[in-house]
């Protein structure tokens, strides 16, 4: 019996270890509970050209090769430990340093490690999904619906994504524009609270953005199908500006579901886009983001 037979017996003792009928071994690089991707990782995941699922395997290969590495010198000390255990009553057994080198060639040459993607694809991000019905060309300054004074007249911008909201909610731009305008309490939730949000803001910049919370998982999937979303009517909704790090109450109330078409939908991970996080600025605990997609559908288009 050679020494490589001798080493590839005491394999199938080793743990952690996974054999095949060609007399090949697997390896699976298990996750701790608490691993998860770095906010930068997940920031180049996102910001990433073409697939983010590509991105998404690109960002683990540097944490694949140090569980890689660490995994190969663990086995290395375990068939270490086994051949000093099995040889310890032959006086003819080789000493470990005369078989380090065929055991290294053994681990590398039948081994394969494998990565435990799932566990990262598990991993819930927080997701401030902006509406870009076309007010993005005005810096969302089309969301700026309350007049500077009682004088000035209520505009209504046919690129305001509030708009664009009201309509999905069931009423015309003329409600709208009489929430506005009046100033009164409306018989709508919606459209009250669309009022309240907009005398709220901060700042001019204000862009709609919903709030959930997904696996990463789902969110490649999404991202790389271009799918519409709908998200129900218990989603965290608002008027937003990662840009100065302001808003307003961040407390539009749905009345339905919404459907949100791929072509208006501008997803980042909180504290990506733009120089401030919602959970900065509002001091936001995780459970405002909503676990509340309901479906992601192939885009039309």
């Amino acid at each position: 019996m050679t020494l490589r037979d001798q080493l590839q017996q005491l394999f199938a003792h080793l743990p952690g270890l996974t054999s095949d009928p060609a007399g090949s071994y697997s390896y699976s690089l298990y996750a701790y509970s608490d691993d998860a991707l770095t906010a930068a990782q997940l920031a180049a995941i996102a910001t990433a050209p073409g697939s983010k699922r590509d991105a998404f395997y690109e960002q683990l290969d540097d944490i694949f090769l140090i569980w890689a590495d660490e995994a190969f010198n663990a086995l290395m000390d375990d068939l270490h430990r086994a051949w000093c255990e099995t040889s310890a009553a032959d006086n003819d057994a080789l000493p470990w340093a005369d078989v380090h080198d065929v055991a290294h060639d053994l681990i590398q040459e039948t081994v394969t490690f494998t990565m435990d993607y799932d566990h990262f694809l598990q991993q819930r991000v927080y997701v401030n999904i902006i509406v870009n019905t076309g007010d993005s060309h005005t810096d969302y300054t089309a969301n700026d619906l309350i007049p500077a004074s009682d004088r000035d007249p209520v505009q209504i911008p046919p690129e305001s994504s509030l708009l664009w909201l009201t309509r999905q909610q069931g009423y015309t731009r003329r409600d709208l524009y009489r929430t506005i305008m009046h100033q009164t309490a409306s018989p709508s939730v919606f459209l009250q609270s669309v009022y309240e949000e907009c005398r709220n803001v901060t700042t001019v910049m204000n862009a709609l953005t919903f709030f959930v919370t997904m696996t990463l998982g789902d969110y490649l999937d999404w991202i790389d199908r271009r799918a519409d979303i709908t998200v129900s009517a218990d989603t965290a909704c608002g008027l937003w500006d990662p840009w100065a790090g302001g808003g307003s109450t961040l407390d539009i109330v749905l009345e339905k579901p919404v459907t949100i078409p791929f072509q208006y939908a501008e997803p980042a991970f909180d504290g990506v886009r733009g120089s401030y996080s919602v959970a900065d600025t509002y001091g936001m605990l995780r459970r405002f983001w909503t676990d509340t997609v309901l479906t992601t559908s192939l885009a039309s288009a």
